[in-house]
């Protein structure tokens, strides 16, 4: 059995998401071939995520020193129950699957403002047996976003995949429906293909 962490990201309802459509897809033939896993869907659009703020930086800073936290103001002791969840929640999952629109060249803020929180700062993230875990990305966006040369390439992607290889996750893939309003015409033969390839990876991953 495994578990999934399943990060969608995307404001639009599923009617007028190609993100949300998509991750409907990939669910739907997942759950069919993966009774046994446990799936934590976050529609962090609708998740209060905590911010990291300067109580939170000072209390990593005095653990980094090592103050033990029963030593904390209690205000500091709150905060850090919070991102605790986040980061235990994170560290246990065994695939992670992200699914958001293309925003200006990156990734939706709510999707890494859950990932700063979730994650510690730099040299305290490594994801454990990160080597046998797996990262799926589904991308939408309305030009092409995929092509390192576009203009509208995202460069939200390249984060996250470095990211997670800082995490020590090797393994990542990502699905792209990209061009609906760039190719208007092409609009429903894009999503279509991206709904097959979606189910073509919710078969293996």
């Amino acid at each position: 059995m495994a578990k999934v962490l399943f990060l969608a990201a995307d404001p639009y309802p599923t009617h007028a998401s190609v993100s949300r459509q998509l991750a409907t897809e990939f669910l739907k033939v997942y759950i069919s071939r993966n009774v046994r896993d446990e799936i934590k869907v976050l529609n962090l659009c609708e998740e209060t995520i905590p911010a990291v703020d300067y109580a939170v930086l000072n209390a990593w800073d005095n653990i980094a020193a090592g103050t033990p936290v029963s030593d904390f103001p209690r205000i500091w002791q709150d905060k850090l129950k919070s991102y605790d969840a986040l980061s235990e929640e994170f560290f246990s999952a065994d695939k992670y699957v992200a699914v958001f629109p293309s925003w200006n060249l990156t990734v939706p803020p709510q999707l890494v403002s859950y990932l700063l929180s979730a994650l510690p700062p730099s040299g305290k993230n490594k994801i454990p047996n990160g080597e046998n875990k797996k990262v799926l990305l589904i991308c939408s966006s309305a030009y092409i976003c995929s092509d390192t040369a576009a203009p509208n390439y995202c460069a939200g992607v390249d984060w996250l995949k470095r990211l997670f290889k800082l995490c020590g996750v090797e393994d990542f893939d990502a699905v792209f429906a990209e061009g609906m309003e760039q190719f208007p015409e092409n609009r429903e033969e894009i999503i279509k293909n991206a709904k097959v390839a979606v189910q073509v990876y919710a078969k293996t991953f």
